[in-house]
């Protein structure tokens, strides 16, 4: 009788757990909305860039927003320092054209959570001065405020070699 007992609970324990009613949840999590609208933004920002529209670039930025180059050395911060660089970039480049970008949502460090920021993953194809077309992996990462302005970039490319290439190549179109 105690083992009967014993397997009506188990069997009514189980049927209980198995028939909880079933929510779907259709929310989306609202940082991850806010990594949607702001990977627009980063989009924005890459498109004025191509056409060298830095006026256009610069709205995407809050007034107070921190820039850390992916140059060795540069201590460049601000966002006239850095629009110095994209007009450096543009100097010795006939064109920029996005070929690949992956937008991937940043995590807060603790909760590993999204927190609303964009990664991104791009292959750039760009033709220098004398012609030469070259390839560029870039990856960085964007943080920002309410307003859906950029507050942190930080990015990493190889800008050594970049302008290396670029220079020898201004060297043979002269």
């Amino acid at each position: 009788m105690k083992k009967i007992l014993l397997a009506i609970i188990v069997i009514a324990t189980l049927f209980a757990c198995n028939n909880t009613p079933k929510t779907s949840v259709s929310e989306e999590d609202p940082n991850i909305a806010l990594f949607k609208e702001n990977s627009k933004v980063i989009q924005k920002c890459f498109d004025s860039f191509v056409k060298n529209d830095l006026n256009a670039w610069a709205e995407n930025f809050s007034d107070t927003a921190k820039f850390f180059s992916p140059a060795l050395g540069d201590t460049t911060v601000t966002m006239a320092g850095s629009r110095k660089n994209l007009e450096a970039f543009h100097a010795m480049s006939k064109e920029f054209n996005t070929t690949k970008i992956l937008y991937l949502p940043t995590v807060d460090t603790l909760t590993f959570k999204p927190d609303g920021g964009v990664r991104t993953l791009v292959e750039w194809n760009n033709i220098l001065l004398n012609g030469d077309k070259i390839n560029m992996k870039y990856y960085a990462f964007f943080k920002f405020n309410s307003d859906h302005k950029v507050v942190l970039a930080d990015e990493f490319f190889d800008v050594g070699t970049y302008v290396k290439l670029a220079n020898e190549a201004a060297t043979k179109a002269k």
